[in-house]
């Protein structure tokens, strides 16, 4: 595959009657890759695809597309195409729209969209009304009406949100197979963690108009710059101690833990006010005071509320003294030593809770 990048942007800003959506994104995309943009609701994603798409206007900054400047591109001659949340698919002749357009001869039509199909898994399915679609074929005619453009970037806008849980699961191995298939950049923007760590190759994080963090699924996972990425237990405290080894927090509740800060948002100093963020899966759960966690940084004693099982894992919900809620994920295997009413102790090293000085 031929170096370079897909997709650059630089300094990208986009201002709404003097309210920024985006602000000063700069990013890379390497040819081929798989990149997604991780956000809430409101952070920017949307408005910043919509400009590489070319469906708005930059306040300022670069959109380059295999090198070259798309900004004063319309977005029908820009080779980035866009599958949008609500697929806005035709009752009938999806796949050979855009071709018809460019006026291709009827035989090239033909092979190009059986080429297609062929490739999203839906042979001899050219002449299928979409009424008679499940919802994950409706999914790759999208795909399919924009790769058979062959476009050099594929915007993906929520696709799977409109889906129920077994799809959109299935959906998200699918969608990466593509892909590979297609050796075609896709970007992909999701407020959903799990749709971005399992897909990506790189994930961006972005927050209030701007990415707080760009990196690899494992990287975002076990070193997070920013407190939105994964699912954790959550409070908020006071820094009573900073030495080598780490920081010590006092939480609202009481509760002394030890951790340490975020890499990417530097050393707090004593008295700061900070989030705390431990993992589930990071926290083991044994009987009252047991041997198994005393060389544990962190560990804290509870009574089990809840155990709650979903087939791969347990997670078990237990109540501090502080009353204040703590959650650990175990195996499922594990999922009947624990019952409801039970005394624990739960604990998890200094290296598994971050803090976040500026964290809400």
């Amino acid at each position: 595959m031929q170096a370079g990048h897909d997709l650059e942007c630089e300094a990208l800003t986009k201002r709404f009657a003097g309210v920024a959506a985006v602000r000063d994104v700069s990013f890379a995309i390497p040819r081929g890759s798989f990149f997604s943009i991780l956000g809430p609701s409101g952070c920017g994603k949307t408005t910043l695809m919509r400009m590489i798409a070319g469906f708005e206007q930059p306040t300022a900054g670069d959109i380059r597309i295999r090198g070259a400047s798309v900004l004063h591109v319309p977005p029908n001659r820009r080779n980035a195409k866009m599958v949008f949340q609500n697929l806005a698919l035709f009752p009938m002749m999806n796949v050979a729209y855009g071709l018809r357009c460019r006026r291709v001869s009827r035989r090239e039509i033909e092979a190009r969209v059986a080429a297609v199909l062929d490739r999203v898994g839906l042979a001899g399915f050219a002449e299928r009304p979409v009424s008679q679609l499940s919802g994950g074929q409706r999914q790759r005619v999208a795909i399919a009406r924009c790769m058979v453009l062959e476009p050099d970037v594929l915007l993906l806008d929520e696709p799977l949100g409109a889906l129920d849980l077994k799809l959109r699961e299935r959906m998200k191995v699918e969608l990466k197979l593509m892909q590979q298939r297609f050796a075609t950049t896709f970007v992909y923007i999701t407020h959903d963690q799990s749709e971005a760590l399992t897909m990506s190759d790189r994930v961006a994080v972005m927050n209030e108009g701007r990415f707080e963090q760009v990196g690899t699924p494992r990287e975002l996972y076990h070193a997070p710059a920013t407190a939105f990425v994964g699912e954790s237990n959550r409070w908020t405290g006071r820094v009573v101690a900073v030495g080598r080894d780490g920081v010590e927090v006092e939480t609202a509740a009481g509760v002394r833990l030890h951790g340490r800060p975020a890499e990417a948002r530097g050393s707090v100093a004593e008295g700061a006010r900070v989030s705390v963020f431990v993992r589930p899966a990071a926290i083991a759960l044994a009987p009252p005071a047991s041997e198994r966690l005393s060389r544990l940084a962190n560990r804290v004693p509870g009574i089990v509320e809840s155990v709650l099982f979903d087939g791969a894992a347990s997670r078990v919900i237990a109540r501090m003294p502080s009353g204040a809620l703590i959650e650990s994920a175990l195996p499922a295997a594990g999922e009947a030593e624990v019952r409801a009413g039970e005394a624990v102790e739960l604990g998890w090293p200094s290296a598994e809770t971050r803090l976040f000085a500026d964290a809400a």
